[in-house]
C-alpha cells in the first residue's frame, strides 16, 4: 500500500513506545517488559545505527556484504531518522552518508536499494542539504561513464544509482536547479534497445523524475519534457519491447502529461497529437498493468488540459473541448463499436482517473462536474447508433453474432457497463447530494424529451444510473417523483425489452426511496397492467397475425399490429414483478391488498389466459410467470392465501400431460416461430419454479417432492426426445444463430438450473444420466467456439474461483466495480444476474455490478458442467465411470486443430465437472481405478500444456486435488510424493510451477494431521525449489507454503524458522519488485507462520524480526514508483491481517494507537476486501479494549468510513464499532459525542472544497495523530456529505445518549449537581439536544422527522424533571416549549407519515407528563385538541390514509401510539399536584369527552388484542381481526398476522398504560359505568386485568399498572352493586400477592407495588366484611398477614402502609361483632406475623413497624374485650392468650434493646416502640396481684440497659416516656421505685459531671433540667438518702449561671426542698458547707424565685427540643408509703 512514513504512531512496521511509558524513566519501562513491548529503534538513537551500519560495513567479507542483515538495520535506520534532532542528524550524516552509498555500490538488492535512497533523501531533507548537489554530480559523472555503461559494471550498482537519481530528483528536485538537462540525457541513455529491460525501465523512471521533479517553471523544463517525448516516441515504435520497459513509458508519458502547461501545447512546442496518440497505443497492449498504466496517463493528459479555469479565453477553451473529443470520448466510442474489452476497459479507468483528478486536484465545482458526465453517454450513443446503421446496412457483424443476438433488443451489456462504472465511480460518487439531485433531474429531463432518439443502450445507462442516484439519496421529494413516475411510464411501454426490464427495476428503486408513494406506484402498475391485459385481448381477438419472427424477444408478434400491446404487457408485468420484490425493502410496506390481487391476476394469466391468439395467448403466461416468479420469492405466503390448491399445481400448464402434449406436438412441427415463443414462456415458467423450489425446497413435503420430481423428468425427456431444443448445440449458420436456438440455449439453461437444485434422491432416474450424456456433447459442442484458452478465462473464474488470491491477482482493481468491469463476459441476449446461482458453492460471494455480465452460451456451458457435476456425485459407479470415460475423451474428438488450442481448451472444459464433482470432501470415492488412471493422464497432459498459462497450471492442480479425493490416504500419499519429485526433477519451470500448485491443492483437499507424515518431503521439496528455481515461480511456491501450513496446523511449527529463512531471500531477490504478486505472497507466507506459531510468536524472537520486517517492507512507501500497482494494494491487505494476528496472539506487542492508525488509515482504501478485515479488525480491538480505542477519537473517521461504504458486511461491522464505543463512552463525554452525531445528521450545505468531508464529519485537520497514507487510488474520493443511510444511523445513535447517559450517573440528569460538580454532564448539552431534535423534526427528510421527534422524547424523559440552576422552582426544559410545541403541530399534522405521527404522540405524552405546558391551560387545550383530531375521524368512520398508502402493520401500530398517548394523558392527573392535577383533569375531560366512549372501547380491544398476541398460537393470528379499530372500524381492521410486525413492540410496550386508563376511566364514570353495560365493561376489563397479570413483564412499571387497575377494580363501590363475587376476590389477591412474590428490585416502582398490593388486601377485606361471607374473612385476613410478610421482605418503607391492613380488618371485625374465635384467630396471626418478623433481624425501620404493629393491634381491643377473647381463646390449647403474646413480643424486644446498648449501638428506632409496648405490659400485669410481674422485671433489665448507655439523649428520651406512661395509667408504685432506683443513680452522675466540667459539656440543658426535676422529687421521697449527694450538685450548678434555664431549674430545686419538708435537713446540710459555698448559694437564693413551669404537651422528645419535658407522672405518684 502506497503510503508516506507513520511519524509517531508507527514507521516501517516498528512499535514506538506508547505514550503512557512516556512518563516514566527507562529502567521502568524495561522492567514493565512482561506487559508491553518496544522494538529496538524505539529505544535507541540514531547514532547507534550509523555505528552498526559502518561496523556492518567493515565487516563484509569478498567484497559482499551479508545483506540480509543490512537489510533489517536499514528498516530500523530508516524508522529512526525522522525523529532524530537536526543536530544529531547534521553530526553523524557524513558518516551515515558514506556507509549507505558504499553498500549502494556494491551491488544491493531491490529492497535494500530502496531503503538506502528513501534515508538518504530524508537526511538531505532534514539534515544538511549541502551534500544533495555534490551526490547528484558524483551520480551523474559515474553514470555518464563507458565502465557504468558497460558490462562491466553490475546491474545491480547500475541500478542503484540510477534510482538513487530518482529518490532523488522526485524529492528535490525543485532544488536540483543545476544539471538537469545532463540527467535528462543519461536517463535517455540508459533507455536505448541495447540495455537491459531493467536497466531501460530504471532509466525511464529516472526520465519521468526529472520532469516530474523539476516542473515545468525550471529554465531547462521544455527541453527536459521534449527529450523525454522523444525517447518514447522512438521505444513505442518497437515491437518487442517488454513490459517492464511499457511500463516505464507510460510513467515518462504521465510525468509529461502532468508537467506540460496548456501553452506548450497550444504553441506547438510539444505535440499534443503524439503524447495522445502514444497513450493511445498503450491502451491496447497485451498486458493489463500496461494498459491501466497508459490509461493513467491518458487520464492525466486530460486533466491537465483541465488545469486552467481561464474560460474566457476560447483558445484555452476549444483545447480542453478537443483534447475530451480526441482523448476520451471517441476513442472509448470506437473501441466500444468493435467490441475492444481491453482497450474500452483501458479508456473508462482513464475516464475514471481524469474525473477524480480534477475533482480532487483542480476543485471543480459540481455544476461542471455534471457537464462531464455527458461525454460517456456520447460514447455510448455514437456506438450504439453506428452499430445499428451497421446492422442495417450489412446485417448482423461482430458481437451481433452470438447466440443471444437473436434475442436482442437493442442493448449493448458491455458499452453498458463501462458507462455504468464510469458514470457511478467518476461522476455519481463524487457528487454531493445537490449535485446528485441535479443529475437526477438531469438524466429524467433528457430522457422526458430525447426518449425516442436515444437508442435502447443509452436509455438502459441512464436508468441504471437513476437508479443509484435514488438508492444513494435515499428520498428524492415528490416533484422529482413525479417526474420519475411519468418516465418511467413511457420506458415500461418501449420497443426494447430490456428498456421496459430496467424501466421496472427503476420503479421499484423509486418506490424504495419514496415509500409513501410504494403504494400508489404498486395501485396503478396493477391498473396499468389489467388494462393491458384487456387492451391485447381486444385486439388480439379482432386480428390475425401470421407475421414471421424478428430479431428481439420471441414473443411471436414482432412488429405486428398488436405489438404495442404486448409491449405494454410485458413492460408493466417487469413493473409489478420489480415491485413485488422491492417490498422486503420497503420501511412501511403496502397494504396486504395489492399482494393478494397481484396473486389473483398472476393466477388467472396463467391459469385462464383469455386470448385465443397463440402469441397473445403466450404473452399471458409469461407475464404470469413472471410475476409468480417474483411472489414465489418474496410474498409466498400472500399468494398461498389466494391460491386455495397446492401451490405446485400452478405449474400444470407446463408439465401436466396435455401441455406437455401441446408442446411436443409445437415442436415437432419445426416451426421456429412457434416453438420460439413456446420455449420462451416456459423458460419464464421455469425461473419463477427455480425461485420457487431455492426458497422452500426444504419445506416440501413426500408427496411434493414426487410430483415434482416427475414432472422435471418428464420435462428432460422432452428435451432429449426433441432436437429443436437440443439444437443450440449446433454450429450458427452464415447468418449467426437462429432466435430458436438462442430459446433453446435459455429453456435448457433455466431447466439446468431447477435440477442443481434437487437433492440426491431425484438423480437415481436414468433419464438423467441422458440427459448428463447430452450435457457432455453440448460441451464438445460450445468449446468449438473458444479459439483459446484466454476465452475460458472468466468460464474457469466463475466455476474455480474460490476466493484464492492466485485467481484474484489477474482481476487486479482499485474497486469491486472495476473488478466486475473486467470479468465482465456478457453479450447481447445474455442472462440478468439470477445465472450467477449456478456456480458452485466455493465460487465468490456476491453478485456482479452490472447487468448481463454473462453470456448466454457461457451460461449454457456452466449450467451444462454443473449438471454433469451433480450426476458425477450421485449417480451409480457404473455411470459416473462411463460419464468419466466420455468426459476424458472429448480432446480426442477434435480434429483440424493445428496449434493444438481447441483440444486443450476443451480438455479444459472436460476437467470442470470433474473438478466439481470430485473436488471436495463430501465427493464419492468409488470409482473404478481404470478411471483414476483416466483422469490422471488427463492432468498430466495438462501439465505438459503448462506453458500455454496460468489457467492451465490452475486446471491441472485442481484436477490433481479432485483425484486425491477419489483415492485412499495411502494412494493420496503416493501421488504427492510423485508430485513432489516430478517437481524436482522436471527442467520446465511452467511444469515445475503446475507441480507447485498442484502440491498445495492437494495439501488443502488432504489437511489435517494426515499431512504430518508427508510434511517434511513437501516442505523439502518446496524449499530446495526456492532455492533452485527462477522467481517467477516463487510466488507460487510461497503461496504453496502458505497452504501447506494452513492446512497442516501444528505440525508445521518444526519449518517455521527454514521458511521464514526462505521468506526473506525471496524478499531480498532482484525481481522481488518485478515479478507481480510475489510481495504479497511473501506476506501471506509470513502471516501463515504468524499463525502456526500462535502464543508461540514472541516479540523480540528471530520469527519476530523478520515478519516484521516483512510487514515493514509491504507498508513501506513508494515514492519512485518501483513496486507493482496491485502489489500495493495486495500489500496492504496482509499488513491488515497481520494485525489482526498480533491483536490475537501478542496483543502486547504494539500499542492499540498503533493498531489503530494502521487499521483506521486502511478504511479509505477502495478494495472492499481490505476494508473489511480493517473493519472486522477495528471491532474486535474495539470489543476487547474499549477504553484504548476510545481514547483515539476515530469516531468520525468510522462514520466517513461508514458513509462511503457499500459492502453489507463491513457496513455492519463500522456499525458495531461505533455502537460499542457510543455504549461505553456516551456517559463519559456526551457532549463530545452529541456534537459529532448531530452534526452529522444534520449535515448542511457543505464547502465545495476537498476537504469538505472532514469538517462535515468533525475530523480535525489540524490534529497532530499522524495516519497512514492511503493508496493514490482512494485519495481523490471525497463525499461532500453524508448520505441519507449515514445520517438516520446518526440520529438513531444520538436518541440512545440520553439513556446511556442517565444509566451511568444521575447527575447528568441534574442541572444543579452538574453545576457543581466539574465536567461533561448530558444536562449540560440538553440545549444541544433540543436544538438537534427540533431541526430534524422540521425538517424536509421524512426518515430523519420521526427520528428528531424521538430525540427529544428522549430528551424530555432523561431531562424534563431537572430544575434550572438560575431558577430552581422552574424545570430546565420550559426555557424550550417552543421547540417542543412546534415540533408537536409537525408531528401530529395530517400530512405527516406514521412514524411521524406515532413520534408525537410520545411526545405529546413526555411533554405533558413532564410539566413542560407550566400550568398553560390554553396550550394543554391545544395539544389535546391535535391529539384528538384522530378521534374524530374515528367516530365519523372516515378513512385512514394511512391504510391506504401503508402495510396494515404501520397503519396498526400509529393506532397503538395514539391511543397509548390518550391513555397516559388520561392517567396523568393523579401524578400531579392536587390544584395542578385538578385543572388538568378538566381540560381532559372536556377534550376526551366526545370520544370517551370509543376511547374505552379501543382501550379494551387493544387489550384483547394484546392477550391473543401474547397468549394465543401463532397459527390463530391468521383467523384473528384486531380489536383495537372498535366497531366503527371493524370492517377496515387487518388480521393479526397482518399487523403484527408493526404491533408487537408497540403492544407489548403500550398496554400498561392502556389498562391503567381504561380503569381509570371506569373508576370516574366518565363512560358508561353503571346498569348492564357498565357490569359487562367491568367485567371485560376485570378479566383482561387478569389475563394482563400472566403477561411477562421485565419492567416495574407494567407490575404497578395491574396492582393498579386492580386496586380501582376491588373499590367497595363495586361490590356495593354486586358486580365482585369471591371468584373475582380471589383472582384479585392471587394477582397481587403474585406480584409482590415475584417482584424484587429497589426503587420507588417497587415501594409502590408493595402500597397497591396492600391497597389492594385491605380492599378486599372490607369487601369480604361487608358481604358477611361464613368463614370468608379468615382466608382474606391470611392474605393480609401474607402481604406483610412480602412488604417486609421487599421493600421498608411501605411496610408501615401494608401492616395497617390486618389493623384495619381487626377494626372491622370488632365493630362488626364478629364471633369472638374469627377476632381471636385473627390478632392470633396478626401479631404472629409481627413477632415473626423479628426473629429475621430485619432492619431497623422493619422492626420499629413491626413493634408499632403488635401494640396498635393490642390496642384495638379494651380490656375488657380482651379479657373476653382471653377467655375464648383458652378453649384452644394451641392459641396462646394475647397477654402471653405480647409477653414474648416484650421480651424479644429487650433483649435486642439491651444488646444494643451493650454495643453502643443507636437504639433510638425502638425506644418508642419499647415505651409504649411497656405501657401496655404494665396494664396487663396491673390485672394481676400486686408485685413486679415477669415482663416488669425484664423492662427493669432494659432501663438499666439504657442508663448505662453513654447516649444521654437516649437517656432522657427513656425518663420522659415513662413519666407520660405514668401520668396516663399509673401502674403500681412499687415497680415505679423501682424503676426510680434504677434511674437516680444515673441522674445523679449526669448532674455530677455537669457541675464539675470545665467549658463546654456533652449534654444539652434540656437534659440537665430534666435530671434537676427528678432529683427534687427523690429528695421529696428519701432526703436523708439522697440529699447530702445531690444539694453540693445542685448549689455548685444554681452558683454557676452558665446557662439561664439550667441555673433557673436548680434554684427552683433549692427553694422546694428548703420550703418543704426536708427544710431541717437542708439546714443542718448548709451549716457543713465552706463559707464561699455557703455565702454563694444564700445570695442565689435570697435574689431568686420560684419560677412558674408552663406545662408542655407530655408525650416523648427526640432531638433538641426547645425546653425539657415536665415530669407530671413522677410529680403526682404518691410515694409516701415508701419512705421507710
Amino acid at each position: 500500500m502506497e503510503g508516506e512514513e507513520l511519524s509517531g504512531v508507527e514507521k516501517n512496521g516498528a512499535a514506538i513506545v506508547s505514550r503512557r511509558s512516556t512518563e516514566f524513566d527507562l529502567d521502568p519501562i524495561i522492567s514493565r517488559r512482561s506487559s508491553a513491548y518496544f522494538d529496538e529503534e524505539d529505544l535507541l538513537g540514531y547514532k547507534i545505527w550509523v555505528a552498526e551500519l559502518e561496523l556492518l560495513v567493515g565487516q563484509k567479507t569478498k567484497g559482499k556484504v551479508d545483506f540480509r542483515a543490512c537489510y533489517i538495520l536499514l528498516q530500523k535506520l530508516n524508522a529512526t531518522i525522522e525523529k532524530t534532532s537536526v543536530e544529531e542528524l547534521k553530526e553523524y550524516q557524513r558518516r551515515c552518508e558514506d556507509a549507505l552509498v558504499d553498500i549502494l555500490l556494491k551491488g544491493a538488492p531491490p529492497p535494500a536499494r530502496r531503503l538506502i535512497c528513501s534515508s538518504l533523501s530524508k537526511m538531505y531533507g532534514k539534515g544538511d542539504q549541502l551534500p544533495l548537489f555534490s551526490r547528484v554530480s558524483s551520480l551523474q559523472l559515474f553514470l555518464g561513464t563507458r565502465e557504468a555503461f558497460g558490462s562491466q559494471t553490475s546491474e545491480d550498482i547500475r541500478l542503484g544509482a540510477m534510482e538513487l537519481m530518482t529518490e532523488l530528483y522526485y524529492s528535490h528536485g525543485r532544488s536540483l536547479a543545476v544539471g538537469v538537462l545532463e540527467t535528462c540525457l543519461i536517463a535517455v541513455k540508459y533507455c536505448s534497445r541495447s540495455c537491459l529491460n531493467s536497466t531501460r525501465q530504471a532509466g525511464l523512471r529516472l526520465l519521468s523524475a526529472t520532469i516530474e521533479g523539476v516542473g515545468y517553471q525550471h529554465r531547462e523544463a521544455d527541453r527536459v519534457q521534449s527529450e523525454g517525448l522523444k525517447c518514447i516516441e522512438k521505444i513505442m515504435k518497437e515491437k518487442n519491447r517488454g513490459d517492464p520497459v511499457s511500463l516505464g513509458v507510460s510513467d515518462v508519458l504521465r510525468a509529461v502529461a502532468a508537467c506540460v502547461p496548456v501553452e506548450l501545447w497550444l504553441s506547438g512546442s510539444l505535440s499534443h497529437d503524439t503524447a495522445r496518440t502514444l497513450c493511445l497505443s498503450g491502451i491496447r497492449d497485451p498486458s493489463s498493468a500496461v494498459r491501466y498504466s497508459f490509461s493513467v496517463a491518458l487520464g492525466q493528459l486530460v486533466a491537465s488540459a483541465h488545469s486552467i479555469d481561464d474560460e474566457s479565453a476560447k483558445e484555452i477553451v476549444s483545447h480542453k473541448n478537443a483534447t475530451m473529443e480526441q482523448c476520451l470520448i471517441a476513442p472509448l466510442a470506437e473501441a466500444l463499436l468493435s467490441e475492444d474489452r481491453h482497450a474500452s476497459i483501458a479508456l473508462s479507468q482513464a475516464w475514471v482517473y481524469f474525473l477524480r483528478y480534477i475533482k480532487t486536484h483542480n476543485g471543480i465545482d459540481d455544476s461542471a462536474l455534471l457537464q462531464l458526465s455527458k461525454g460517456p453517454l456520447v460514447s455510448v450513443r455514437v456506438a450504439s447508433a453506428t452499430s445499428s446503421s451497421l446492422h442495417i446496412e450489412k446485417g448482423p457483424t461482430g458481437p451481433d453474432v452470438g447466440l443471444g443476438a437473436s434475442l436482442s433488443t437493442g442493448e449493448r451489456p458491455f458499452s453498458q457497463a463501462c458507462a455504468m462504472y464510469i458514470l457511478r465511480c467518476g461522476i455519481i460518487e463524487q457528487l454531493g447530494e445537490f449535485g446528485q439531485r441535479e443529475m437526477l433531474l438531469n438524466l429524467v429531463d433528457a430522457l422526458l424529451h430525447s426518449i425516442k432518439d436515444f437508442p435502447p443502450s443509452l436509455i438502459i445507462v441512464e436508468l441504471e444510473c437513476m437508479s443509484y442516484l435514488m438508492e444513494v439519496l435515499g428520498e428524492i421529494g415528490d416533484e422529482a417523483s413525479e417526474s420519475v413516475e411519468k418516465l418511467l411510464a413511457t420506458c415500461l411501454s418501449h420497443d426494447s425489452a430490456v428498456v421496459r426490464c430496467r424501466g421496472g427495476s427503476t420503479l421499484a428503486s423509486l418506490a424504495i426511496a419514496e415509500p409513501g408513494r410504494a403504494a400508489r406506484l404498486f395501485g396503478s402498475s396493477l391498473n396499468a397492467l389489467k388494462n393491458a391485459a384487456d387492451a391485447l385481448v381486444d385486439i388480439s381477438s379482432s386480428v390475425s397475425d401470421k407475421s414471421r419472427t424478428q430479431q428481439g424477444i420471441p414473443r411471436w408478434a414482432g412488429s405486428s399490429k398488436f405489438g404495442k400491446e404486448i409491449h405494454a404487457l410485458h413492460g408493466w408485468s417487469c413493473a409489478v414483478t420489480c415491485l413485488v420484490g422491492a417490498v422486503p425493502s420497503l420501511p412501511l410496506g403496502i397494504p396486504s391488498q395489492y399482494l393478494k390481487v397481484t396473486s389473483q391476476i398472476a393466477a388467472a394469466l396463467i391459469e385462464s389466459p383469455r386470448c385465443d391468439h397463440p402469441g397473445a395467448r403466450c404473452a399471458e403466461l409469461e407475464s404470469g410467470y413472471m410475476i409468480l416468479g417474483s411472489l414465489s420469492k418474496h410474498a409466498l405466503s400472500q399468494f398461498a392465501a389466494v391460491y386455495c390448491d397446492p401451490i405446485l399445481n400452478i405449474w400444470l400448464p407446463v408439465f401436466d400431460e396435455s401441455p406437455m402434449k401441446d408442446f411436443q406436438s409445437v415442436l415437432d412441427t419445426k416451426d421456429e416461430q412457434a416453438s420460439s415463443a413456446e420455449m420462451w414462456w416456459r423458460a419464464e415458467a421455469l425461473h419463477a419454479l427455480s425461485s420457487y423450489i431455492s426458497s422452500n425446497l426444504e419445506y416440501f413435503s413426500a408427496d411434493e417432492k414426487h410430483t415434482l420430481y416427475g414432472w422435471l423428468t418428464a420435462m428432460v425427456k422432452v428435451v432429449l426426445d426433441n432436437h429443436v431444443i437440443c439444437q443450440s448445440t449446433m454450429n450458427a449458420s452464415r447468418s449467426g444463430f437462429s432466435q430458436v436456438q438462442a430459446c433453446a440455449s435459455l429453456f435448457q439453461t433455466r431447466l439446468f438450473k431447477i435440477l442443481s437444485l434437487m437433492p440426491s434422491e431425484f438423480w437415481a432416474d436414468e433419464a438423467l444420466s441422458a440427459l448428463c450424456n447430452n450435457c457432455v456433447e453440448g460441451i464438445a459442442n460450445s468449446a468449438n467456439s473458444v479459439l483459446s484458452v484466454s476465452g475460458l478465462k472468466h468460464f474457469l473464474t466463475f466455476l474455480l474461483d474460490n476466493d484464492d488470491e492466485l485467481i484474484q491477482r489477474f482481476f487486479f482493481s482499485k474497486d469491486i466495480f472495476e473488478r466486475d468491469l473486467m470479468r465482465f463476459s456478457g453479450a447481447s441476449g445474455g442472462l440478468e444476474r439470477d445465472i450467477m446461482s449456478l456456480q458452485v458453492s466455493s465460487a465468490s460471494a456476491g453478485e456482479p455490478s452490472f447487468f448481463q455480465s454473462v453470456s448466454l452460451p457461457e451460461a449454457l456451458l456452466i449450467a451444462r458442467v454443473v449438471i454433469i457435476s451433480c450426476v458425477l456425485m450421485h449417480s451409480s459407479e457404473d455411470e459416473r465411470s462411463d460419464i468419466v470415460k466420455r468426459l476424458v475423451d472429448l480432446p480426442s474428438m477434435v480434429r483440424k486443430d493445428k496449434t493444438g488450442s481447441k483440444r486443450l481448451a476443451l480438455a479444459m472444459v472436460a476437467a470442470s465437472p470433474l473438478i466439481l464433482g470430485f473436488g471436495t470432501s463430501e465427493s464419492p470415492k468409488s470409482l473404478p481405478m481404470e478411471c483414476i488412471q483416466k483422469i490422471e493422464n488427463m492432468a498430466e497432459n495438462l501439465v505438459s500444456e503448462s506453458s500455454k498459462g496460468f489457467w492451465v497450471q490452475i486446471t491441472a492442480s485442481n484436477l490433481y486435488s479432485a483425484i486425491s479425493n477419489l483415492i485412499d490416504i495411502q494412494h493420496s500419499y503416493q501421488l504427492l510424493s510423485a508430485l513432489c519429485e516430478n517437481a524436482v526433477s522436471t527442467p520446465s519451470l511452467d511444469q515445475r510451477a503446475t507441480y507447485v500448485l498442484s502440491i498445495g491443492s492437494i495439501s488443502r483437499a488432504l489437511g489435517g494431521l494426515g499431512l504430518a507424515s508427508l510434511l517434511p518431503q513437501i516442505v523439502q521439496t518446496l524449499h530446495a525449489l526456492a532455492k533452485a528455481s527462477a522467481s517467477s515461480i516463487s510466488a507460487l511456491i510461497a503461496h504453496a507454503l502458505t497452504v501447506a501450513s494452513s492446512s497442516s496446523g501444528p505440525a508445521f511449527l518444526p519449518y517455521v524458522k527454514k521458511t521464514l529463512d526462505i521468506a526473506q531471500e525471496m524478499i531480498l531477490d532482484d525481481s522481488i519488485y518485478s515479478t507481480a504478486g510475489l510481495l504479497p505472497s511473501i506476506g501471506r507466507l509470513g502471516n501463515a507462520m504468524v499463525a502456526c506459531l500462535g502464543p508461540d510468536y514472541v516479540p523480540g524472537s528471530d520469527a519476530y524480526a523478520i515478519c516484521r520486517s516483512i510487514v515493514s517492507e509491504l507498508r513501506a512507501p513508494d515514492s519512485s514508483g518501483v513496486r507493482l500497482k496491485e502489489d500495493i494494494l495486495s500489500g496492504a491487505l496482509e499488513s491488515v491481517h497481520y494485525v489482526q494476528m498480533l491483536v490475537l496472539f501478542v496483543p502486547n506487542a504494539l500499542t492499540t494507537a498503533q493498531h489503530v492508525a494502521v487499521l483506521v488509515g486502511t478504511l479509505p482504501s477502495r478494495q472492499p476486501n481490505l476494508r473489511r478485515a480493517a473493519a472486522d479488525t477495528i471491532r474486535h480491538l474495539t470489543e476487547k479494549e474499549t477504553k484504548d480505542v476510545l481514547q483515539q477519537n476515530i469516531q468520525a473517521s468510522l462514520f466517513a468510513a461508514l458513509d462511503g461504504e457499500t459492502d453489507l458486511s463491513t457496513t455492519r461491522q463500522l456499525k458495531q464499532t461505533i455502537e460499542v464505543l457510543l455504549e461505553n463512552g456516551a456517559a463519559k463525554s456526551p457532549s463530545d459525542w452529541i456534537r459529532l452525531l448531530g452534526g452529522i445528521s444534520t449535515a448542511a450545505l457543505p464547502k465545495r472544497q476537498e476537504d469538505s468531508s472532514r469538517e462535515i464529519f468533525g475530523i480535525d485537520d489540524d490534529d497532530d495523530t499522524p495516519e497512514i497514507e492511503v493508496p493514490k487510488e482512494r485519495e481523490d474520493a471525497s463525499v461532500l456529505r453524508p448520505r441519507l443511510k449515514t445520517r438516520i444511523f446518526a440520529a438513531d445513535l444520538l436518541s440512545r445518549i440520553p439513556r446511556l447517559a442517565s444509566q451511568s450517573s444521575k447527575v447528568h440528569l441534574d442541572a444543579i449537581e452538574a453545576e457543581r460538580h466539574q465536567g461533561d454532564w448530558l444536562v449540560l448539552s440538553g440545549a444541544a439536544l433540543v436544538d438537534i431534535g427540533f431541526k430534524l423534526a422540521s425538517g424536509d427528510v421524512d426518515g430523519l422527522r420521526s427520528r428528531g421527534v424521538q430525540l427529544l422524547v428522549e430528551t424530555l424523559d432523561a431531562l424534563g424533571s431537572s430544575k434550572d440552576p438560575l431558577s430552581p422552582e422552574d424545570l430546565l426544559m420550559v426555557q424550550f416549549q417552543a421547540q417542543f410545541v412546534s415540533a408537536l403541530r409537525l408531528s401530529l399534522s395530517k400530512g405527516a407519515s406514521p412514524a411521524v405521527n406515532a413520534a408525537g404522540c410520545s411526545l405529546v405524552a413526555s411533554f405533558l407528563e413532564k410539566g413542560i405546558s407550566s400550568g398553560d391551560n390554553a396550550l394543554m387545550e391545544k395539544i389535546l385538541g391535535l391529539l384528538c383530531e384522530p378521534l374524530s375521524l374515528w367516530s365519523s368512520g372516515s378513512p385512514d390514509q394511512t391504510q391506504n398508502a401503508y402495510s396494515e402493520w404501520v397503519a396498526a401500530g400509529a393506532r397503538v401510539a395514539l391511543l397509548e398517548s390518550h391513555a397516559i394523558c388520561a392517567t396523568l392527573q393523579e401524578s400531579l399536584e392536587s390544584s395542578q392535577g385538578s385543572r388538568y383533569s378538566e381540560i381532559v375531560t372536556r377534550s376526551h369527552g366526545p370520544f370517551y366512549t370509543i376511547l374505552v372501547e379501543c382501550w379494551t380491544g387493544l387489550l384483547e388484542d394484546t392477550v391473543v398476541l401474547l397468549k394465543e398460537e401463532p397459527a390463530h393470528h391468521a383467523s384473528y381481526t384486531l380489536s383495537l379499530y372498535g366497531r366503527l372500524g371493524a370492517s377496515k381492521a387487518p388480521t393479526l398476522k397482518d399487523a403484527k410486525r408493526g404491533i408487537e413492540e408497540p403492544m407489548r410496550k403500550a398496554w400498561p398504560r392502556i389498562l391503567d386508563a381504561a380503569t381509570l376511566v371506569m373508576a370516574q364514570d366518565r363512560t358508561v359505568s353503571h346498569g348492564n353495560s357498565g357490569q359487562a365493561r367491568y367485567c371485560s376489563l376485570f378479566e383482561l386485568a387478569v389475563a394482563c397479570s400472566t403477561f411477562d413483564a421485565s419492567f416495574g412499571h407494567t407490575k404497578v399498572s395491574i396492582l393498579r387497575s386492580f386496586a380501582r377494580l376491588t373499590k367497595p363501590q363495586y361490590a356495593t352493586q354486586g358486580w365482585v363475587d369471591d371468584v373475582m376476590i380471589d383472582e384479585a389477591a392471587m394477582v397481587a400477592l403474585e406480584i409482590m412474590k415475584d417482584y424484587r428490585t429497589s426503587g420507588d416502582e417497587l415501594i409502590e407495588i408493595c402500597s397497591l398490593g396492600s391497597e389492594i388486601i385491605s380492599n378486599i377485606v372490607e369487601i369480604s366484611a361487608r358481604k358477611r361471607v361464613p368463614g370468608g374473612l379468615e382466608s382474606r385476613f391470611c392474605w393480609a398477614i401474607e402481604c406483610i410478610h412480602l412488604s417486609a421482605a421487599s421493600a421498608s418503607s411501605c411496610l408501615e402502609k401494608s401492616l395497617e391492613i390486618p389493623r384495619k380488618a381487626l377494626g372491622i371485625l370488632v365493630s362488626s361483632a364478629a364471633a369472638p374465635e374469627e377476632v381471636c384467630y385473627c390478632l392470633y396471626h396478626s401479631l404472629k406475623c409481627a413477632t415473626t418478623l423479628l426473629s429475621s433481624s430485619p432492619p431497623e425501620r422493619i422492626t420499629s413497624l413491626a413493634y408499632r404493629h403488635i401494640t396498635e393491634a393490642a390496642s384495638i381491643v379494651s380490656g375488657e374485650k380482651t379479657d373476653t377473647l382471653d377467655k375464648a381463646m383458652a378453649i384452644d390449647l394451641d392459641v396462646p392468650s394475647i397477654s402471653e403474646i405480647l409477653t414474648c413480643a416484650f421480651s424479644e424486644m429487650t433483649l435486642k434493646f439491651i444488646e444494643a446498648c451493650d454495643q453502643n449501638e443507636s437504639v433510638e428506632h425502638l425506644l418508642h416502640v419499647l415505651l409504649f409496648l411497656g405501657q401496655i405490659v404494665s396494664h396487663q400485669d396491673s390485672k394481676t396481684e400486686a408485685g413486679i410481674s415477669e415482663c416488669q422485671g425484664t423492662f427493669l433489665g432494659c432501663l438499666q440497659a439504657a442508663m448505662s448507655t453513654s447516649q444521654a439523649n437516649l437517656r432522657q428520651t427513656m425518663v420522659a416516656g415513662i413519666d407520660v406512661w405514668i401520668e396516663e395509667n399509673p401502674p403500681a408504685t412499687p415497680w415505679v421505685l423501682q424503676c426510680c432506683s434504677v434511674i437516680y443513680p444515673a441522674i445523679i452522675g449526669d448532674l455530677f459531671e455537669y457541675a464539675t466540667a470545665d467549658g463546654t459539656t456533652a449534654f444539652n440543658p434540656e437534659h440537665i433540667q430534666m435530671a434537676i426535676q427528678i432529683c427534687t422529687g427523690f429528695c421529696t421521697v428519701r432526703g436523708e438518702s439522697y440529699l447530702p449527694s445531690i444539694l453540693p450538685i445542685l448549689v455548685r450548678i444554681a452558683s454557676q449561671g452558665e446557662e439561664k434555664k439550667v441555673t433557673t431549674a436548680a434554684v427552683a430545686a433549692l427553694l422546694h426542698i428548703a420550703q418543704g419538708p426536708l427544710s431541717s435537713s437542708f439546714k443542718s446540710l448548709m451549716l457543713h458547707l465552706p463559707e464561699e459555698e455557703r455565702l454563694s448559694l444564700h445570695k442565689v437564693l435570697t435574689s431568686g424565685s420560684s419560677p412558674r413551669h408552663e406545662r408542655k404537651p407530655s408525650g416523648t422528645t427526640t432531638g433538641n427540643p426547645a425546653s425539657a419535658p415536665v415530669l407530671k407522672g413522677f410529680q403526682a405518684l404518691d410515694l409516701s408509703r415508701f419512705k421507710k
